[in-house]
């Protein structure tokens, strides 16, 4: 590079960095706004909900109006959100803990946002990494833990509640030094089945550990030999709805990630599908049981389809999302979480099995506030509302009395007691699975039609042209910790 363009890549840079600082109304980490994953349960028919990294966005009429949650104390900077099963629908996610600001804690909600608790009992003084919530128990969850230890590396257990996430007492598995947990799920069709995944020691082997006895022992599968030479990394995607032996696995060579498939519980394992140069992005199983994916390869998004419950797979015509983040089905229609930058739109939807996809839904599309944060979140919503992400009026809107009203109202077509919410439910469920597997390009953060210029939000030319330079030069909004890489539950 000559020592001129040197000097511009600098100053594009330089300029980036002040564009992001002014990008971060509520987020530390100056991100970019963006989608992480989308919930279509089958059992409230007509909620949707999509996480995102400045809250969740919620609609319970088939995505005619859509409700905003700020994040509070409570949810900071939360990431994998997901719910329990009915009746309670409790949400569950991974949150900053606001005193220390390094550690995660577990948080929940019984009332869709409006107020956040903190599970406790072995938990506490622990880091919080992930956490699966049992999709035919309400009472039952699962978290993965990293428990500082002195003079040493940190432990990792997974600990179990028994009375929904509120307080967690029993310890389930603990890893052996130097092992680390890359996710826990929990067989919606044979609940006392558990499934981990490890890399293991020094070389990073690839293992599945099963137990079906709900954790109480367990058998490992050492998976070096049958997956590719030189797996160093292994996740969970999504364990099969009516089949509790039937696993797929997200593994990776470190240059190389494929879709793997066991049938026996991990006994044996095949890889139907690779991605040369690239990464597994999402996955979803339809009511049909058709399987779509998303990957990236290269810097090309690529889809692909089984008819054949995994065996093989077909590549998906383009023009699709620009960014598949995550995916989601129920009944014959897919939900694609994209890039609202760059597509333009936050959700996509198609009802043809992935052929075609058109728009559903763009940030500057939300409503209004859920009532019961309308003035916590002003300040949070004027600041987005300037820096064009939606228009000014949704700060003031009036939320629908059902949807947008205190904790405990039923929202159009939901659930009552604790309002309505949704859930992707267990992958593949009558087809309202749903998984975010992370990794894949990166997004921007306007919305599109909003105009700053008109709505005097205060945007300035040099601050956009910065975000568009950082968009020129890939600058992505942040990762997650650890992206789950599996499927989104009910």
């Amino acid at each position: 590079m000559t020592r001129s363009r040197a000097r511009f890549h600098l100053g594009l840079l330089a300029l980036c960095a002040v564009a992001l600082v002014r990008a971060a109304p509520a987020r530390a980490d100056g991100a970019f706004p963006n989608s992480e994953t989308i919930y279509t349960p089958d059992t409230l028919p007509h909620e949707i909900l999509l996480a995102t990294n400045f809250g969740l966005v919620r609609s319970t009429d088939d995505g005619a109006t859509w409700l905003w949650s700020c994040e509070q104390a409570g949810d900071l900077n939360a990431t994998f959100y997901q719910l329990g099963p009915a009746p309670t629908y409790r949400i569950f996610a991974v949150a900053l803990d606001g005193v220390t600001a390094i550690t995660t804690h577990l948080a929940y909600t019984d009332d869709n946002a409006c107020s956040w608790s903190t599970s406790g009992g072995l938990l506490d003084g622990t880091s919080v990494i992930d956490e699966f919530a049992d999709p035919t128990n309400p009472n039952r969850v699962l978290v993965l833990t990293s428990i500082p230890v002195d003079g040493g590396p940190a432990k990792q257990e997974v600990i179990e509640s028994s009375d929904g996430g509120a307080t967690f007492t029993t310890v389930r598995f603990t890893a052996d030094a130097g092992d680390t947990i890359t996710g826990v799920e929990i067989a919606r069709s044979s609940p006392q089945t558990v499934y981990l995944t490890i890399k293991s020691g020094t070389a990073l082997a690839p293992v599945l550990m099963q137990s079906t006895n709900g954790g109480m022992t367990w058998t490992k599968h050492d998976l070096s030999a049958m997956l590719a030479t030189g797996t160093k990394s292994i996740r969970l995607v999504a364990v099969d709805p009516a089949n509790a032996q039937k696993v797929f696995l997200r593994v990776s060579t470190g240059t190389d990630e494929g879709l793997a498939l066991t049938t026996d519980g991990g006994a044996t394992v095949a890889t139907p599908l690779t991605f040369p140069g690239g990464i597994l992005t999402a996955y979803t199983q339809m009511a049909s049981g058709t399987i779509v994916v998303g990957s990236v390869i290269g810097v090309d998004n690529v889809a692909f389809r089984s008819t054949d419950a995994g065996k093989t797979f077909q590549q998906l015509p383009k023009p699709l999302p620009q960014a598949i983040r995550a995916l989601s089905s129920r009944g014959t229609t897919l939900y694609a979480v994209a890039d609202n930058q760059n597509d333009p739109y936050a959700v996509g939807i198609s009802t043809d099995q992935g052929m075609t996809w058109q728009k559903f839904l763009s940030y500057d599309q939300i409503t209004a506030i859920a009532g019961c944060l309308h003035d916590q979140c002003q300040t949070d919503c004027m600041n987005r509302a300037g820096l064009c992400q939606w228009p000014p009026d949704l700060c003031s809107a009036v939320a629908p009395t059902a949807d947008g009203g205190a904790a405990g109202t039923s929202g159009g077509g939901g659930r009552g007691g604790g309002g309505s919410t949704g859930t992707a439910g267990s992958m593949g469920t009558a087809g309202s699975g749903g998984s975010s597997m992370g990794g894949g390009t990166g997004g921007g953060g306007g919305s599109s039609g909003c105009h700053c210029a008109a709505t005097g939000g205060g945007a300035s030319a040099w601050w956009l042209l910065g975000v568009a330079t950082c968009a020129s030069l890939a600058l992505r909004r942040r990762s997650r910790p650890r992206r789950r890489a599996r499927s989104s539950k009910s």
